[in-house]
Parts: C-alpha cells; structure tokens; sequence
C-alpha cells in the first residue's frame, strides 16, 4: 500500500471529510516521519500526520 492509501484510510479513521488529493513528505523530520497531507473541501484543508519512520 503507497503513503498516499495509508494516509486516505487515516482520513476515514479521524472522520476527514473529503477526498485526500495529495500527500507530501516533509523531510525536517530527525526520528518520525511527517507527512503534508491535502483534501479536497469546500473550504481547502490542510492535515499534518507524523508516524514512525520505516527501517
């Protein structure tokens, strides 16, 4: 499964209205994994998701 599916299924955990358009890495990150992710809304919205960091 791509980061893109894992982070769309997290969208229906947490009741994320709407459609995930797009996922990005942000590479700051020195022991988690944190992750931009965009769906589509009326109004745009904007999720930041953190995870650990696969070996």
């Amino acid at each position: 499964m791509e980061i893109k599916e894992k982070i769309s299924a997290l969208g229906d955990v947490f009741a994320i209205a709407g459609e995930c358009v797009a996922v990005s890495v942000i590479k700051s990150g020195h022991i988690n994994a944190t992750y931009k992710a965009v769906f589509r809304q009326k109004n745009r919205k904007t999720i930041i998701c953190k995870g650990r960091k696969q070996p």
